[in-house]
């Protein structure tokens, strides 16, 4: 007697594992999973935010915002694994059932039979008084109007006829499937391989370091950018902007070197890296010209010249002042103080912080010291802020979006239609046809089809029909 062969440890797991990632219960679980994070990303603010959110907190609440990337949800691991975790799941659950629908669009329809026909909704019983050879014309006519494909057998009584199209639309759920996967695998590749900041170079200076959005840190690329010019037009006795652009030299000097023009809406390619002109600003050279003020008299005690970094002593000979940035638009409090220069005030081992505005030359006798600073000529140039975008997995994207719109579309706005039909010749002048209709959808709807038959088969001739 033969035993049934047990399947193996691997075989079970192997089985296990498939019948895992193939549910439809994992799938629900992964989309409303993935869902409620990125809503939760949404209200969770930038990573500064969160710093200054966990400030104060213990170290396990710090510890658990780094292991989960808290930071930014939408680049996290956990995220990521998710969003691989539903592609895996989208595979498995399409080549589950994909064979079966295979094998129902390749199958080549069968002749129906008189049973087969009674057993659908949308029959009928036609008596027309016109010649076999007449009437099978105007079937195989009919269907022709309608762009059906025939299948079709004579018999001794007559013949029978089996009528279809849209046999393929039952893949369109497949191709939908195979969009989603396409923007899941590009969405992927883009995350991992991809990037999004700024890079900002003054005129006839050179740059590589790009700093992320959300506050994501700064990265260096593998060529270097110089801006050799910027150009602003205004509109016409008007300091509005009317648009500005800049040209961009990439690795200047170098056997790679390209030029370019970036301006607003137009953007320039290099590398596979594209780069946007998204702003302007003015960035501070050279020297500051700055002068120290008596706070009770008014009067001058002292000028000096200093740049970036640099420290000056105030005339009382203990206070310092360190000249930290220069800012284009400072703003405090939701005030707008415009052009500012930032630095600190060292007086008794005490830090005191410092803005000098530009057009607000008493500004920092709010500081209420012995003396207040005032900032004097100094000299800025142009820079240019291009936004910088790398996404790999664009056109993989791209892809999945049409295959995605072109398996909805199937999926909903067409179907599989049949129509059976036999034809029984009853004597040289009448004949008798039962047909049916079927769809692989809204199967209860009354079916026009059937109506139009009826009405085309049976014009200019007298008849008598009947519902089977």
């Amino acid at each position: 007697m033969n035993k049934t062969k047990r399947p193996g440890a691997i075989e079970r797991t192997g089985v296990l594992l498939w019948n895992f990632f193939a549910s439809l219960k994992l799938t629900v679980f992964l989309f409303s999973f993935i869902a409620a994070a990125s809503v939760l990303g949404t209200f969770l603010p930038d990573r500064i935010g969160l710093i200054k959110f966990l400030h104060g907190k213990s170290k396990w609440v710090h510890k658990l915002f780094e292991v989960f990337d808290l930071f930014d949800i939408y680049y996290s691991w956990w995220f990521v694994f998710f969003i691989i975790l539903l592609g895996i799941n989208l595979v498995c659950c399409s080549f589950e059932r994909l064979p079966a629908v295979i094998k129902i669009v390749l199958k080549k329809p069968s002749i129906p039979s008189v049973s087969k026909i009674d057993s659908f909704q949308n029959k009928k019983e036609i008596l027309v008084n016109k010649s076999f050879s007449q009437v099978k014309e105007q079937v195989e006519e009919f269907f022709k109007s309608k762009r059906m494909k025939i299948y079709s057998l004579d018999n001794e009584k007559g013949f029978s006829l089996t009528a279809e199209k849209g046999r393929y639309s039952r893949l369109g759920v497949y191709l939908a499937h195979l969009g989603f996967l396409l923007l899941i695998i590009g969405g992927v590749i883009g995350t991992m391989m991809g990037f999004s900041g700024v890079i900002e170079i003054p005129e006839n200076q050179t740059s590589n370091i790009v700093t992320l959005f959300k506050n994501r840190g700064k990265i260096e690329l593998d060529f270097d950018l110089t801006c050799s010019s910027f150009q602003i037009k205004r509109y016409d006795n008007s300091q509005i902007p009317k648009s500005y652009e800049s040209e961009i030299i990439f690795n200047k000097g170098k056997p790679q070197e390209l030029k370019g023009i970036v301006k607003v809406n137009h953007p320039l390619r290099y590398n596979g890296i594209k780069f946007i002109q998204s702003g302007y600003g003015r960035a501070f050279e050279g020297k500051l010209k700055i002068s120290a003020y008596d706070m009770k008299t008014n009067t001058k005690k002292g000028e000096y010249e200093l740049g970036v970094g640099e420290t000056i002593v105030l005339p009382d000979g203990k206070t310092k002042f360190t000249f930290f940035s220069f800012r284009p638009n400072f703003q405090i409090s939701s005030m707008n103080l415009g052009e500012t220069f930032i630095g600190f005030i060292l007086k008794d081992k005490l830090e005191i912080p410092v803005a000098l505005p530009v057009n607000a030359p008493g500004f920092d006798k709010h500081r209420q010291g012995d003396f207040y600073l005032v900032p004097g000529e100094f000299q800025t140039k142009y820079y240019t802020s291009l936004q910088v975008n790398k996404d790999p997995g664009v056109y993989i994207v791209y892809l999945g979006f049409f295959f995605l719109s072109i398996g909805i579309f199937v999926s909903f706005f067409m179907k599989h239609h049949s129509f059976y039909l036999i034809l029984n010749k009853e004597d040289e002048v009448s004949s008798k046809i039962f047909c049916a209709s079927g769809s692989n959808k809204n199967k209860n709807l009354k079916d026009e089809l059937v109506f139009d038959f009826y009405e085309f088969i049976t014009k200019e001739s007298s008849l008598n029909n009947k519902p089977l």
